[in-house]
């Protein structure tokens, strides 16, 4: 053990004082290496980065989500018709599929002029039930979301989208205040914070109860989309297809007909995402390890010249009894040392440059809307990386080292004379 120690330490510092004595050809082929560890660590990071930006889409969304969209019914045996929903499937649903933690109809009208004696616009007017909340995930910055006492009483109640309010009120203050809609007054119970880039429609609207659509603004009674959340998350995919199958019976159509409805599962969208954003990183990670690739040959083609340079050198120590291995892991120690320092100087670059991204993202850009969130980097990344680097070095050393190691002190005196 103490011999094998004692060894490691002289290979150590020979490939040190190697180094050393070519520092400009060294540093230049380590270029390569730190280059390429670099852009790994800020191709990768990104690729992150945007994941968890899309991925904050569907945080707006709860997990066990589905939205159900009606379509229309045309085929031989019938005329073509509209599917509606109304407010009994609501319930019937309810009694039908017990794991069901939330369902709320979802109805919008045409744009309508909404005002407050002073301003006056022009926004769309979402009726919903009292669990829209509770599926779509948006925050209640001021104020409450809908109790069920709204619903019931059909209550003239409210909630809007923070344009909306700083739109129709000074400085921003809703809550509390009314609102006209043609002609009925409704009252501001709470404003919904703004959210990601993709949830700036939301704050163009203005959120009442369907009941009170139906009641204060003469809405009809059916509506055409609806969405749920169910308790179970490893049985939502059976809970939506047997929804499917209750729906056709109930509306009379084919299960397979794809025009008479459409299914939007939050869920299955995750996951195409993440199958999406795997094969993503897999070709970053392919660009990134090309780059190393280039290093390696670099580095390879350095440690070439390096053992014909020391190809006296190495006849000596084999006429004075050094072994194959002993050689063999002399070179292979020079080409690791020469790599791992090329490659965690391009770690500490990747990782500086990473920061520098983000403090320009963060300072130039509104992160909380941004798609992409930054450069991440991570401590899988950099012990991937370092593996790597180990596997890069060895690599690169194998072919010279075993030139080195063949070489006998014939050769070497041959060389020397030629």
């Amino acid at each position: 053990m103490k011999q094998k120690l004692h060894n490691l330490q002289l290979n150590l510092l020979l490939a040190t004082n190697s180094i050393q004595q070519h520092r400009t050809r060294n540093i230049l082929t380590g270029f390569g290496v730190a280059w390429g560890i670099m852009i790994l660590i800020l191709l990768v990071g990104a690729g992150q980065g945007l994941q968890e930006g899309i991925m904050r889409i569907f945080g707006n969304y709860a997990q066990n989500s589905f939205w159900y969209y009606a379509g229309s019914v045309d085929s031989k045996t019938e005329n073509k018709r509209t599917i509606q929903f109304d407010q009994k499937l609501m319930d019937d649903l309810r009694k039908a599929f017990p794991a069901i933690t939330a369902i709320s109809p979802q109805r919008t009208t045409a744009a309508l002029v909404v005002n407050n004696q002073a301003n006056s616009a022009t926004y769309p007017v979402i009726g919903v039930g009292v669990d829209y909340f509770s599926i779509r995930l948006l925050t209640i910055e001021n104020g409450r979301p809908f109790n069920p006492w709204d619903e019931q009483q059909k209550r003239r109640v409210a909630i809007i989208g923070e344009q909306v309010a700083e739109e129709m009120f000074s400085k921003g203050v809703a809550v509390g205040e009314y609102l006209q809609i043609t002609g009925a007054w409704f009252k501001v119970i709470g404003v919904i914070k703004k959210g990601s880039l993709f949830d700036q429609a939301e704050q163009k609207k203005v959120f009442i109860p369907y009941t009170s659509m139906r009641e204060s603004l003469n809405a009809e009674d059916t509506f055409t989309e609806f969405g749920i959340v169910v308790r179970n998350e490893s049985m939502a995919k059976k809970y939506e297809k047997s929804i499917c199958r209750y729906l056709a019976r109930r509306y009379n159509y084919a299960q397979n007909d794809k025009k008479a409805l459409y299914v939007l599962n939050r869920k299955e969208q995750i996951k195409s995402f993440n199958s999406l954003f795997g094969s993503l990183k897999a070709f970053l990670w392919a660009i990134g390890l090309s780059l190393l690739l280039t290093g390696m040959i670099g580095i390879s083609n350095t440690m070439i010249i390096v053992v014909q340079e020391r190809t006296k050198e190495i006849g000596i120590r084999k006429a004075l009894g050094a072994k194959s291995k002993q050689i063999l892991a002399m070179i292979l120690t020079e080409s690791m040392l020469i790599t791992l320092l090329s490659g965690f100087v391009g770690l500490l670059l990747g990782i500086f440059l990473s920061f520098l991204l983000n403090l320009i993202l963060f300072t130039a850009t509104d992160q909380e809307n941004a798609i992409v969130q930054g450069v991440v980097v991570n401590i899988s990344l950099a012990i991937g990386a370092i593996i790597t680097l180990v596997i890069t070095g060895s690599l690169a050393g194998i072919y010279p080292a075993r030139k080195a190691a063949d070489i006998t002190p014939i050769e070497a005196i041959n060389y020397e004379a030629n």
